[in-house]
């Protein structure tokens, strides 16, 4: 699982698991949901993600993995966002199967 956010847009994207994406379901005002074929979550986009968004109703709705919904319970409870350098480690991100990938710029929440 990874996420970034864009400053200009307000917008943040959570890319939940990397599969095609079959179709969108927004939720409410702001938070569209991509779904796979076979109804699994792919990622989720929400507009002004500094404001309340019903993170528990995508957490309760969906089968996710239990690191994914404490981030996803992290995130939306943030209320500021800035950009920060995160490398990915791949000692503590079970996801990335010992594959290591080069430090991305991410942006992260600012409690």
């Amino acid at each position: 699982m990874n996420y970034s956010y864009d400053a200009d847009a307000d917008a943040l994207y959570i890319r939940v698991r990397e599969v095609l994406i079959d179709h969108q379901v927004e939720m409410s005002d702001g938070v569209v949901l991509d779904v796979a074929s076979d109804g699994r979550l792919v990622g989720i986009d929400v507009m002004d993600p500094s404001a309340d968004w019903d993170v528990a109703s995508i957490i309760s709705s969906h089968q996710l993995e239990p690191s994914e919904v404490v981030l996803l319970a992290s995130l939306g409870s943030y209320r500021s966002w800035s950009p920060v350098r995160q490398p990915i480690d791949p000692r503590r991100d079970k996801s990335m199967n010992g594959h290591h990938e080069e430090p991305v710029v991410t942006m992260c929440c600012v409690a």
